[in-house]
């Protein structure tokens, strides 16, 4: 047998441990997930790619009867190609209803609890997300003020190291105690200690992935393998340096060329940048595919789905420039995607062009979104301008404020944006003037009083953050021919002029420097320049802030669940509009069903017209509109 054929086994014994370290089949990502049913011609609705059970990998499969549904926590499996229903894993939590379109596990991965100075408080369910809390032990106490528990997903958990005084701790309520009170009887309850995990005290949640201890298995299974085929690799070696005269380096050699030469990469010799594996583009777009070699003059031939291109139609573009070789594609289409392939000498380079098209599903979401936005919300405006009007606003919120509006604020029914647009901060702007000793006006060069003035505006800021609100310091100029700097203070959310003037004055005056800087009290002045305010007005109110305000200041009954058909009251329409808005709003997907989408536009478009009758026509227009692949990419 020459060395040929035994060139010709170890070959194959390659692939066989290429084919051992393969990958597993994943389930797509969404936006590939109806390209997926398309090639296993399966309807969209009837695809799904959900975990096997058995087989422990996921699997794909066409199931008539359209998506699965389980309910919050729980999600859909197969096992033995049978649907069934299990928990979500404990890195994951499912809070709404799981669907098996374009799904294959629990939506939402758990907090971590990983930030600084962040700990586990409760590991959750699996409706629910992890809860943090702050580590005490080091010092570290929540940014909210609150004791209880933080939920990551759904309010800010940031923690920071508190500052207790020489013979003070932290408690586990995050005030600061003497150190004999820490052990003492607490609103929050004291963080676990080592020992208590260690000698099986503590709770620990049960709930465990479950693959994760199987695929250990698979694992060690190829191990086991690749052993074996490494045992028959030195066999074979042993056999080639006993029966030929060959040196082994010379075996070597060969097999190294012959590997080389199969290989289904590109070639290092030949391709020094290679086509991108994946591209995505939109509808329209003009995408373009570089491969560069380090060859001039390195001839290249461009394959799309193994057919040739010539470059004959009008929008593709063939160029060779020196190194590098480009297909440009100009107004791409959905016909356009799929495998790109550079041949040069024998050498492939592939690529596969992914055009994301919009989906009838996509569209019906998307025409209800135009629906709530350009009908439904000057309809839900006009009812709120009649009931508040807009010269009146401002003075209707401020009656309101301490009596209503904190507390749907502090009961989240507003959130921080919404207040703030309700309240506007008021902006103050001051003028500073002081006078710097030591300092002639005529020596100092140039390069160093833009040091100086950087370095009195530092010390100035210095000064500001310890006093409440937001406030900000600016070096404005020096007067001419004087060493007197002029500053401008911008504050915010704080409105006490003698006490941003006490500041800096005892600085000034009574203590004669600002930081490292001295100064003179002569010459020194702080002026109020002027305030400005934003006016508040419905047209920057969406419907969300409409209807709270109209519900809980104008005594609307708009009720969260969707009215009887029979009730075509004001209050009813409203609160069809607030149920169909909230339910896109919830849509994670961002596709809307046929069926679903003909129900929710039959409520909506009759609430609208029932409102305000002009609106007709412009809703039988929209329900024609066909949105464009960059449209739906701003809405999704």
């Amino acid at each position: 047998m020459s060395y040929n054929h035994y060139i010709n086994i170890i070959y194959h014994i390659f692939k066989v441990i290429k084919a051992v370290f393969a990958y597993d089949f994943t389930c797509p990502q969404p936006e590939q997930w109806n390209l997926i049913a398309e090639t296993q011609k399966c309807p969209r609705k009837d695809y799904i790619c959900l975990l096997d059970e058995v087989e422990l990998k996921d699997t794909a499969a066409c199931k008539s009867g359209g998506p699965r549904i389980e309910n919050n926590g729980f999600k859909a499996v197969l096992n033995n190609q049978h649907l069934n229903t299990k928990v979500c894993y404990s890195t994951r939590f499912q809070p709404l209803q799981f669907s098996s379109l374009r799904n294959s596990k629990c939506v939402f991965e758990k907090s971590l609890c990983s930030e600084e100075g962040q700990v586990i408080a409760d590991n959750g369910t699996s409706k629910t997300d992890r809860s943090c809390r702050c580590d005490y032990c080091r010092g570290y106490a929540l940014i909210n003020n609150t004791i209880r528990p933080c939920m990551p997903s759904k309010e800010d958990c940031t923690c920071y190291l508190k500052t207790c005084s020489a013979n003070e701790v932290l408690s586990p309520d995050y005030r600061c105690v003497k150190e004999k009170e820490q052990l003492g009887n607490h609103t929050c309850s004291r963080l676990l200690d080592k020992n208590s995990i260690e000698s099986g005290t503590a709770v620990v949640n049960p709930m465990h992935d479950f693959a994760t201890r199987y695929y250990d298995k698979v694992y060690r299974y190829r191990a086991i393998a690749v052993c074996w085929i490494l045992i028959g690799i030195l066999i074979v070696l042993f056999l080639l340096l006993k029966f030929e005269s060959l040196r082994f380096w010379n075996y070597w050699d060969i097999l190294q060329n012959r590997f080389t030469d199969c290989r289904n990469t590109c070639k290092k010799d030949y391709i020094v940048e290679p086509l991108e594996e994946i591209v995505k583009c939109l509808e329209g777009e003009t995408v373009t595919l570089s491969c560069k070699v380090n060859k001039e003059r390195t001839a290249g031939t461009w394959f799309k789905d193994g057919m040739k291109l010539n470059g004959e139609s009008p929008d593709i573009k063939l160029v060779d420039d020196g190194k590098f070789h480009k297909l440009e594609i100009r107004n791409v289409k959905v016909e356009d995607r799929g495998y790109y392939t550079l041949n040069i000498k024998k050498i492939v380079c592939s690529s596969l062009l992914l055009v994301l098209g919009v989906t009838p599903e996509q569209i019906n979401y998307l025409r209800l979104t135009y629906l709530l936005e350009t009908v439904a919300q000057p309809v839900v405006k006009k009812i709120f301008d009649r009931e508040f009007h807009p010269s009146k606003l401002r003075q209707t919120l401020d009656k309101n404020k301490s009596k209503t509006l904190d507390l749907l604020r502090k009961r989240k029914h507003l959130n921080k944006e919404e207040y703030d647009m309700l309240f506007p901060v008021k902006v103050v702007e001051y003028c500073l003037k002081i006078k710097l000793r030591e300092y002639d006006f005529h020596k100092i060069k140039d390069e160093k009083k833009k040091n100086l003035a950087k370095t009195i505006e530092n010390e100035v800021s210095t000064l500001y953050n310890n006093v409440k609100g937001n406030h900000k310091v600016s070096f404005t100029t020096f007067e001419p021919g004087s060493m007197i700097v002029v500053l401008k203070l911008t504050s915010s959310k704080f409105s006490g002029f003698k006490i941003l003037k006490n500041t800096i004055e005892k600085a000034v005056i009574d203590e004669g420097n600002i930081g490292n800087i001295k100064t003179e009290s002569s010459r020194f002045s702080f002026i109020k320049v002027g305030d400005s305010s934003v006016p508040v007005s419905s047209e920057d109110f969406d419907i969300r802030l409409m209807m709270v305000l109209m519900k809980n200041l104008a005594n609307f009954d708009i009720s969260e669940k969707l009215p009887m058909e029979a009730d075509i009251s004001e209050s009813a329409d409203l609160s069809r509009i607030k149920f169909i808005r909230n339910k896109l709003e919830q849509n994670i997907d961002k596709q809307t069903l046929d069926e679903e989408f003909e129900e929710n536009w039959k409520q909506l478009t009759e609430a609208v017209i029932r409102r305000d009758g002009t609106y007709e026509i412009i809703c039988q227009e929209l329900k024609k509109f066909k949105p464009s692949p960059h449209q739906c990419q701003s809405k999704m």
